[in-house]
C-alpha cells in the first residue's frame, strides 16, 4: 500500500471548527473515495460527523456535520479530552487549529500513477476549494518528484557535454562535418541505454527498475488437540 498526506489549510487559528471549512474537507474526503486508485481516506471531518453521531445516542441519521461553530468547537474540546493519556491530537490537527491533516491510502501504485493522481487531487482543489489547495507529500511521490529532477538534470547535462565535445572538435580539426560526425559515436551508446524507456516519465523509468519483494504467505497455526 502507498499513502498520500494532504495538510489542509482552514487560513486562521481555529478555523477547523468553522461549518464550512469540514464540509469542504468532507468533498474533498469524498472525491477522493470516489477515485479508482483509493483504497480508504481519513479526514478530519469523518471525526467530526462520528462525534455528532456519538453524541446523538448513536443515532446513524446523525452522522453529519455539526450546524454551528460553537457545536463543532465543543465536540473537538471533547475528541481533545477522551484522547489516551500521553497521546495528542497533534497528528492530525495542528495546534492553532488551523489545518488538519488528511491520509489517503492507495492501491499499490508507481510513481507515475501517483503523480497523476495528486495531480488530478489538486485540480479539484483549485476547482472546488482553493484555499484548501495543496500538494501531496509522502515517500513514494518525493521520490518521483526528485527521480524526475534527477532525470531531466542527466539528459540536458549529456547533450550539453555532447555539444560542447563536437564544437571542441570543430575547433581541434577545423571541420564542421567531423564535428557533426562525432556526435554519432556519443549518441548510439545513449540511444542504446534509453531504448525501452520513456525518458519523458520518472515514474516509467522507476516502474521498470522496481523490483517487487513477495514473501511467502505463513503456515497454517496448527491446532491444539
Amino acid at each position: 500500500m502507498e499513502y498520500m498526506e494532504y495538510s489542509l489549510n482552514a487560513e486562521r487559528a481555529d478555523g477547523i471548527t468553522d461549518p464550512a471549512y469540514p464540509k469542504k474537507v468532507d468533498a474533498f474526503a469524498t472525491w477522493c473515495r470516489a477515485q479508482p486508485e483509493v483504497m480508504h481516506v481519513q479526514a478530519f471531518s469523518d471525526v467530526m460527523k462520528k462525534l455528532n453521531e456519538a453524541m446523538n445516542g448513536g443515532d446513524p441519521s446523525r452522522y453529519r456535520l455539526p450546524d454551528s461553530p460553537e457545536l463543532a468547537a465543543q465536540y473537538l474540546l471533547l475528541y481533545e479530552l477522551s484522547i489516551p493519556f500521553g497521546r495528542d491530537h497533534n497528528n492530525r490537527i495542528d495546534i492553532g487549529k488551523s489545518a488538519t491533516r488528511m491520509t489517503v491510502t492507495l492501491d499499490r501504485l508507481n510513481s507515475e500513477q501517483q503523480r497523476k493522481l495528486d495531480a488530478r487531487a489538486r485540480d479539484w482543489l483549485e476547482e472546488n476549494a482553493p484555499e484548501l489547495a495543496a500538494e501531496a507529500s509522502g515517500i513514494r511521490l518525493v521520490f518521483a518528484h526528485t527521480v524526475i529532477q534527477n532525470v531531466k538534470g542527466l539528459l540536458y547535462g549529456t547533450v550539453a557535454a555532447m555539444v560542447f565535445i563536437s564544437f571542441l572538435l570543430i575547433g581541434i580539426f577545423g571541420s564542421l562535418r567531423i564535428g557533426l560526425v562525432s556526435l554519432v559515436p556519443n549518441l548510439i551508446p545513449a540511444v542504446l541505454l534509453c531504448g525501452g524507456l520513456d525518458a519523458r516519465s520518472a515514474g516509467g523509468v522507476h516502474h521498470r527498475f522496481r523490483t517487487d519483494l513477495r514473501l511467502p504467505a505463513p503456515p497454517p497455526a496448527a491446532h491444539g488437540h
